[in-house]
């Protein structure tokens, strides 16, 4: 009988084989203007990117080359189901990777036009066709997949401890069922020989039994011929040594049949064990397969929780983010709101040439004097090109002081903005727990909040800026 894994360990070399052919492809294939895949990018329609399809074709490959460790024929104890689903799972795989390949190959034997990274399109020079590899990389996440889950329920059993002393005692089994077989038709055959012993037996012990009437007439007719008594006397003890003869022979029968009986019940006793190690094997497959089921549920689990990490971890970040750009814009605010006041200490201090000058020039001033006549004080006219130049000294202090004043406004803006941010970040979490049949409107709000530049709320506006939210 064949190997029942031979072909599958074709296909999977077939298949590792075809698959390096492909990722040769992607990593060498260039359009005419220098374009090629982005191989670390997701593949359109897939959450997956090629390195994924990499390692897990490969993985495949291996694991399915590992069964020629387990040289098993037809016979051995594993159900046909598991096999077969396995070898379609694998000529469903091998059918995918093909397709593929031989439109790697087709485009590298034809001029090629163009190439799209993004959606994974080729345009090829002869008849404009249009070949999308991303629609093969999607039709063989199934195919992968399935041939793994069928692999692992073969290899789950015949990995086994107890499966070699299974199948080493199912082929004891069929041996001694073979041997059963022959002695259960030798046995037919001597008891068939006893059967026409026995008749005979029967036959003779009627022969005999008429022997000893004629016996008995013989003796009471014993004065009448005494040859014919001696005859008779003759043939009775030849009768007598066949019977025994007979007798011997059906006694070594039955002799040889209780042999066989003994045979018999030890073979019932091996068997009977053998049907207990079965039993105990039935109950350890039963077991492992309720552990890998556990497993499963774990991982689900271990992975539904990292996710849930992954969305605090971000939220956190973002929060601290937006934490530490609120301490620096309030240090900055402070240096802003100083820098203020100093500019109107500036301003004032500028202004008081001006505000001197206009004051002298206004100044009249007259007291008496020892006469008794009449002094005047007086400083003169206002001349306007002092004025202007004075006027001119506080241009600068002014520029000064508008300045600090915007820039305090513009610090205080973003203080409130990143403020806001913070707050949003910190609270996203707990709005989705309140309500959990909003957690993606929620999401989507929350990214709409927090992706605006606050820049560009600031542009254009003056010191009465509203907040932008």
């Amino acid at each position: 009988m064949g190997e029942i894994f031979s072909e599958i360990r074709d296909a999977a070399k077939s298949i590792q084989k075809s698959w390096m052919e492909s990722m040769e492809f992607f990593q060498t294939v260039e359009s005419q203007n220098g374009e090629k895949f982005n191989l670390e990018a997701e593949i359109p329609g897939t959450d997956k990117a090629l390195w994924w399809f990499d390692e897990r074709i490969l993985s495949v490959g291996n694991l399915l080359a590992s069964l020629e460790e387990k040289e098993l024929d037809a016979g051995a104890p594993l159900p046909e189901l598991f096999v077969s689903e396995l070898n379609a799972a694998v000529d469903g795989l091998k059918t995918q990777v093909d397709k593929l390949t031989n439109h790697a190959r087709q485009v590298t034997d034809n001029q090629l036009t163009s190439l799209t990274p993004t959606n994974w399109v080729v345009n090829l020079a002869s008849g404009n066709q249009q070949i999308n590899f991303a629609s093969f990389l999607q039709n063989l996440v199934s195919p992968i997949e399935t041939s793994l889950v069928k692999y692992y329920a073969v290899s789950g059993i015949i990995q086994s401890k107890e499966f070699d002393a299974f199948a080493i005692a199912v082929r004891e089994f069929s041996e001694k069922a073979e041997d059963v077989r022959k002695n259960t038709k030798t046995v037919k055959t001597a008891r068939s020989k006893s059967e026409a012993l026995l008749s005979e037996i029967d036959d003779l012990k009627q022969a005999s039994e008429l022997d000893r009437k004629a016996i008995s007439e013989l003796v009471t007719d014993i004065k009448k011929t005494a040859s014919e008594v001696e005859e008779f006397h003759a043939q009775s003890t030849a009768n007598v040594q066949e019977i025994e003869a007979i007798k011997s022979a059906a006694d070594a029968l039955k002799m040889e049949i209780e042999g066989y009986s003994g045979d018999f019940d030890l073979f019932q006793k091996t068997l009977d064990e053998r049907n207990d190690k079965y039993k105990q094997l039935q109950e350890s497959t039963q077991s492992i397969f309720e552990s890998l089921t556990s497993r499963d549920r774990q991982i689900g689990d271990t992975i539904a929780q990292a996710e849930q990490m992954l969305v605090g971890a971000t939220n956190a970040g973002l929060a601290s983010t937006f934490n530490k750009t609120l301490e620096d814009l309030g240090i900055k605010l402070k240096g802003a709101r100083s820098g203020f006041y100093w500019a109107i200490g500036f301003l004032a201090l500028s202004a008081l040439p001006l505000g001197a000058y206009l004051l002298l020039s206004s100044l009249d001033i007259s007291s008496p004097d020892a006469n008794g006549s009449t002094f005047l004080f007086r400083l003169g006219k206002l001349n306007p090109a002092t004025t202007l130049a004075l006027a001119l000294l506080m241009v600068p202090t002014i520029w000064l002081t508008r300045f600090a004043a915007a820039r305090h406004h513009q610090l205080f803006q973003l203080k409130e903005h990143y403020q806001y941010k913070y707050s949003l970040a910190m609270a996203v979490d707990g709005f989705k727990k309140q309500s959990p049949q909003y957690a993606d409107e929620i999401a989507a709000v929350t990214f709409h909040q927090l992706s605006f530049n606050p820049a560009d709320k600031l542009a254009g506006k003056g010191g009465a800026s509203d907040h932008p939210n």
